[in-house]
């Protein structure tokens, strides 16, 4: 439960101060008789992974650099705010009714920088999903950049 807690927590700070349009909105973050919450905007969609993995997919050649504009952009700030995502798979791309994609799930962010907020996990304890992780994050997950998220987006979108 504990770590399930610092996870929440790491995903709130790491969204509460992220504005783009291609990122979930966070509202508000706390803790109420010990129930911690995010209140984040309600889109309307579907995640990528849902939507792709259908024979004869909705999206054409053009829609799929869509998406892969509108998620490096989002990535591209992300890291200059310090901030990597380390999860990055099409589960956590939702694409909306008005066909924007955002990017969710920041549960196992790390912050670029700041010792207090990275967490130092024991060897062979890997974060992120293992189809889509970058080398560098397989073999250690206190040595990871902004590269390791464009990795795992590009293998994210090879099937599209």
């Amino acid at each position: 439960k504990a770590e399930t807690i610092n996870n929440f927590k790491r995903e709130a700070v790491a969204i509460a101060n992220l504005s783009h349009n291609n990122i979930v909105c966070v509202y508000d973050i706390g803790n109420q008789d010990d129930i911690h919450y995010i209140v984040m905007e309600l889109i309307d969609g579907a995640t990528l992974s849902k939507l792709l993995s259908h024979p004869g997919h909705p999206f054409s050649l053009e829609k799929v650099l869509k998406i892969s504009d509108e998620i490096c952009d989002a990535l591209s700030y992300v890291h200059k705010n310090k901030v990597i995502h380390r999860d990055i798979k099409p589960e956590n791309i939702i694409y909306t009714s008005k066909e924007i994609s955002k990017l969710t799930d920041f549960g196992i962010a790390k912050f670029a920088g700041d010792e207090q907020l990275i967490v130092n996990h024991n060897p062979g304890d890997v974060k992120g999903t293992i189809l889509y992780i970058s080398p560098e994050q397989l073999q250690s997950t206190d040595y990871v950049d902004g590269r390791a998220d464009m990795y795992s987006f590009a293998v994210s979108m090879l099937n599209y």
